[in-house]
């Protein structure tokens, strides 16, 4: 019999933001993000800086012969990003499969899985994967089918664990090929707390109407640990990268505490934008539009990138601070302001220390402190 719990949180008193807190052991709450083979480079890098926007938490890159050689002992909660989840297991060799699954279920600790992430914490049939949510993938035969600025529809229990979603009936997050999740055969409680409502099929023979009403954000308790899945990235999703450093609060049972509104920004988007391949090509023309001789061209291609959601275009905005034309430096540290780039601070901080025109870097200083101040490292 499948057992659905919902979830009470007793520790959820929501605090002002906070700035370097620690817990009532002494210390912030460690956690490692897996980077080793399967894990995207992109996804680690953007779930390390979702992470600091959190003070209270220390984050870490660990690798799979960290977790053979026991740096598990030294973490609260692990997390697994986007890239390929097999490949991920596969990393982690049938030793590490079990150190992680003890370390959750024995020991009573917390993991959080982001995409292909959520297919390794899945119960999959036939697939090597952790056994820690309850819930199986299926249709892994279209697993290609594409990605979204998706809608994610709310259920009445995400204010729980999100107050700042209260009001909101749907938010718009990120998606690019996660799991098609549903109940698994494996007695784990677990609370469905969003679903997607868009319909992603952008690639050739994906079916269409798999992804609407499949689970999105899912907290789970296997044993004595907690697990979240996130079908999506919301660390790659300005506005929504708060959701991050809050599941890694949850899975480790500790306080959960507000974020600053800078980051807390889910009216952000307004609707769905699938990423089919009229949307990848013209994603592309405005990639080979930032080398054109005008600036102005330059200029028009970052702020339609930046219209489009385009994940990828983001990261081409860095690039851009090194441009021969201080307008274009000084729209691309606007809009590495406004995405939250903030992996991008090293490169606006050398483009503040090289700028010879007083306004510009006024501007770009403005951008810089901004990110700043949404990014804690200790």
């Amino acid at each position: 019999m499948r057992r659905i719990t919902y979830f009470i949180i007793i520790s959820g008193v929501i605090m002002t933001a906070c700035a370097g807190q620690k817990d009532d052991s002494g210390h912030r709450l460690r956690a490692g993000v897996f980077s080793g083979n399967g894990a995207s480079n992109v996804c680690v890098t953007e779930t390390m800086e979702a992470l600091k926007t959190d003070a209270g938490i220390t984050p870490r890159i660990i690798t799979a012969r960290e977790i053979a050689g026991g740096i598990l002992q030294q973490l609260d909660v692990i997390i697994f990003p986007g890239g390929s989840g097999s490949k991920e297991a596969n990393n982690l060799g049938a030793e590490g499969m079990r150190k992680v699954r003890d370390f959750v279920v024995r020991d009573g600790k917390g993991i959080v899985g982001i995409c292909a992430g959520a297919y390794l914490l899945s119960d999959t049939p036939d697939y090597p994967c952790l056994h820690v949510s309850g819930l199986q993938a299926i249709d892994r035969v279209h697993d290609a089918r594409g990605g979204a600025l998706a809608c994610v529809t709310l259920h009445k229990g995400a204010a729980a664990f999100f107050p700042e979603l209260k009001g909101y009936d749907s938010v718009f997050i990120q998606y690019n090929e996660g799991p098609m999740l549903i109940p698994a055969d494996d007695p784990v409680s677990y609370q469905i707390l969003a679903e997607m409502r868009t319909d992603v099929h952008a690639k050739a023979g994906a079916p269409a109407g798999m992804t609407p009403g499949k689970p999105y954000l899912i907290a789970s308790q296997p044993g004595k640990g907690r697990a979240f899945l996130s079908v999506g990235h919301p660390e790659s999703t300005p506005g929504m990268r708060w959701l991050v450093p809050r599941m890694v609060r949850w899975t480790a049972g500790k306080e959960l505490v507000s974020y600053d509104d800078e980051v807390v920004r889910p009216g952000r988007d307004h609707h769905a934008i699938i990423f089919d391949p009229a949307y990848r090509r013209r994603e592309r023309a405005m990639f080979w539009q930032l080398f054109d001789n005008h600036p102005g061209k330059r200029i028009e291609a970052m702020k339609q990138l930046h219209e489009m959601r385009s994940r990828a275009g983001v990261r081409w905005t860095v690039g851009m601070l090194r441009d021969t034309d201080p307008q274009v430096r000084s729209l691309a540290s606007a809009l590495l302001a406004e995405t939250e780039y903030t992996d991008a601070i090293p490169d606006l901080e050398q483009a503040v220390a090289s700028e010879t025109g007083p306004e510009m870097k006024k501007e770009m200083i403005k951008s810089l402190k901004r990110l700043k101040k949404i990014s804690y490292e200790e």
